[in-house]
């Protein structure tokens, strides 16, 4: 959901707190401003169901949430490192890249022995790299 639910949320801290043992990649509509702020809009007006919700309630509560990654945002991309609650690094990732002509896709490489996360974004259809790799080391991997 671009904005989650309270039911949701319980619901995905369920399926980690379940899954302890395995590493946890977040899939968002919208969490990162083109700044790379975490958002606080929601949308709806109260904040509930805004970024910021999502990320206190649930993104750094579990040790074994690696990284989230969104849209939404125009034509942007932004990334922050945050810290969990269990120490942990969360990188995030924004990539609004609407874009016809070269349909640009975020490639993430992930070294679990290393506790590294390598991301690019990468044009097929030019056959070229549009936003340069950027590398996250010190993760925590189960």
């Amino acid at each position: 959901e671009m904005a989650p639910r309270d039911a949701v949320i319980d619901w995905a801290n369920g399926v980690i707190a379940a899954h302890s043992d395995h590493n946890v990649l977040i899939q968002t509509h919208y969490y990162l401003t083109a700044s790379g702020a975490i958002s606080t809009d929601s949308g709806y007006g109260d904040g509930s169901r805004s970024a910021t919700n999502l990320y206190n309630r649930l993104v750094k509560v579990h040790p074994n949430i690696v990284a989230v990654f969104s849209g939404h945002v125009g034509k942007d991309t932004s990334s922050r490192t945050d810290t969990g609650n269990n120490g942990n690094k969360i990188v995030s990732y924004m990539a609004g890249l609407h874009d016809r002509e070269t349909n640009p896709v975020r490639l993430v490489e992930i070294d679990v022995k290393k506790g590294s996360l390598e991301s690019r974004i990468y044009a097929p259809s030019k056959d070229r790299t549009i936003e340069a790799r950027s590398t996250e080391t010190g993760l925590s991997f189960r």
